[in-house]
């Protein structure tokens, strides 16, 4: 990465924290606003671990049936986190159609990430015979990082419980 200044290592590279990160008061009792202009690659890759988390964790109860017609409402508040699946017995094309919601979610709330770029799929093969599934979802970091992250996700569909973790 080049800069007027000389080169710069990727890893020294300082970017802009986006609006989210911004407006949260990570130390709400000090008197005085600490404002962060710049912030670290890894910075970057932690905060959209902590965005999708939040999209796991998150659940929307309307169905994608009740936004038909209504584009801009599945894209927002009313929108946000990934249906409930909690008790499902997921047959093949309910698996397909799972990795599909969970795309177009990522799609719809991460816009860090290059939306043709991401990926979800199965980690294990025998995914049919298991409550807890495991998936592996990739991406393409928008901007100069030009940088894949890599996620993985465990739902459990018995009791309805999501972790997410990645590798940096």
């Amino acid at each position: 990465m080049e800069s007027n200044h000389g080169s710069i290592r990727k890893e020294e590279a300082r970017y802009k924290p986006y609006v989210f990160k911004r407006l949260t008061d990570d130390e709400p009792y000090e008197k005085k606003e600490k404002v962060q202009s710049i912030i670290t690659e890894k910075q970057v890759k932690d905060d959209i671990f902590r965005n999708l988390e939040m999209l796991f964790y998150s659940r929307s109860h309307p169905s994608l049936e009740e936004f038909k017609g209504y584009e801009e409402v599945e894209n927002s508040v009313l929108g946000y986190g990934i249906a409930d699946y909690c008790g499902k017995i997921c047959s093949a094309a309910e698996r397909e159609s799972l990795l599909e919601h969970i795309k177009k979610k990522i799609r719809d709330f991460e816009p860090r990430l290059v939306p043709d770029s991401i990926n979800v799929e199965f980690a294990n093969a025998d995914a049919a015979m298991r409550s807890l599934l495991e998936l592996h979802i990739s991406g393409l970091i928008t901007g100069q990082m030009n940088e894949e992250i890599l996620f993985i996700s465990r739902l459990d569909m018995e009791t309805g419980n999501a972790s997410l973790s990645y590798t940096s």
